[in-house]
C-alpha cells in the first residue's frame, strides 16, 4: 500500500501536458516584451526628458521675472535687477548643457516681450549673452561639488564673463569704455556679491542636505 501512495504522490507532483499553472512564468516571447516594457517604464526616460524641460523653462522664466525687480539707477540706463541670482543658479543646477539652455530661452523671452529684459534692449544685448556663457562656465566649473570656496570661484568668474560683455555691448553702443564701466559694472558689484553669495549656499546647501557625506 505505501509503494502505491508513494506512486500516486509521484503521479501527482509531475506537471500536467496540456495545463499551465496557476502563476507561471509565460512563454519567452512574453516575457521579453513584459521585461521591454518594464526596462522602459523604469528607465523613465520620457519622464525625465520632461523635468528638464521644465526646469529649463523655470529658469528662463524666473531670469524673465528678475528683470522685473529692478531699482532704477538715475545715472545708468542699466538697472539692478534680481537676475544674475537665477544665471548663477541655471549654471550650477542644471549643468554646462541646459544652464545655458535656459538662457537662450530667456533671450529669446526678451526679444518677443521687450519688458523682460532688464533695460533698453539695445544696450543689455551684451549682459543678455553674457547670461549664457556664465550659465556654461559656471556648470562647467561647478560639476556636482558641494565646496563652497568652488562654487563662489565659479559664480564670481561667471560675473566677471556677464560684466565684460556687458560693458564691451554698452561701451560699442555708447562710444565710451570708461563710461561703460562706470555705469554698466561698478554700480552693481555689492549686490552681485550678495547674490552670489545667495546663490553658492542655496547650492551647496540643497546638495549637501541631499547626497549627505558617508560615514566611514
Amino acid at each position: 500500500m505505501s509503494g502505491g501512495l508513494r506512486a500516486s504522490a509521484g503521479r501527482d507532483d509531475a506537471p500536467r501536458r496540456g495545463r499551465v499553472p496557476p502563476f507561471s512564468i509565460p512563454p519567452e516571447e512574453d516575457v521579453g516584451s513584459v521585461r521591454t516594457i518594464t526596462q522602459r517604464l523604469e528607465s523613465g526616460t520620457l519622464a525625465r526628458s520632461l523635468a528638464l524641460a521644465g526646469a529649463v523653462a523655470f529658469f528662463a522664466v524666473c531670469t524673465a521675472v528678475g528683470a522685473q525687480v529692478r531699482v532704477p539707477l538715475p545715472f545708468s540706463p542699466i538697472p539692478v535687477t534680481g537676475q544674475t541670482l537665477f544665471v548663477l543658479l541655471a549654471g550650477a543646477l542644471l549643468g554646462r548643457k541646459l544652464g545655458p539652455t535656459s538662457q537662450l530661452l530667456y533671450a529669446g523671452i526678451a526679444c518677443v516681450l521687450p519688458g523682460a529684459a532688464a533695460g533698453p534692449l539695445h544696450l543689455t544685448v551684451g549682459y543678455i549673452v553674457g547670461f549664457g556663457v556664465a550659465a556654461y562656465l559656471v556648470g562647467t566649473l561647478v560639476g556636482e561639488s558641494r565646496s563652497y570656496p568652488r562654487v563662489v570661484g565659479a559664480m564670481a568668474l561667471g560675473s566677471l564673463v556677464i560684466y565684460l560683455l556687458g560693458a564691451a555691448w554698452l561701451a560699442g553702443a555708447t562710444g565710451s569704455i570708461s563710461g561703460a564701466v562706470l555705469r554698466g559694472v561698478l554700480p552693481f558689484v555689492p549686490g552681485d556679491i550678495v547674490k552670489l553669495l545667495l546663490a553658492a549656499g542655496i547650492v551647496t546647501l540643497g546638495r549637501r542636505a541631499s547626497r549627505p557625506p558617508s560615514v566611514r
